[in-house]
């Protein structure tokens, strides 16, 4: 893990556990929708910032397997059975 993808999670779990943390406090003073709509900016700031995380580890990972010489399905092998299950017959 390269040091910005850390930041960008660590980021993310800061701004998840802030957003949580608004949105108590200010429930406890006004009801739970302006709570909501108060921290929500947290809420999509922490969504972003871990999508963006996700999407530069599959890139990553997808660029050792090219160098590695695989495939992107190659690690995913279905096992063939051996003999089909025999199909019963309705009326």
């Amino acid at each position: 893990m390269k040091l910005i993808d850390t930041i960008l999670l660590s980021l993310s779990v800061a701004f998840l556990i802030i957003g949580v943390h608004q949105l108590i406090v200010i429930t406890n003073n006004q009801s739970f929708a302006d709570g909501l709509m108060q921290s929500y900016w947290l809420f999509m700031l922490t969504l972003v910032l871990f999508l963006y995380y996700r999407i530069r580890r599959n890139r990553q990972d997808e660029g050792e397997k090219m160098h590695s010489g695989k495939t992107a399905h190659s690690d995913k092998r279905v096992p063939i059975p051996k003999s089909a299950p025999k199909s019963r017959k309705t009326r």
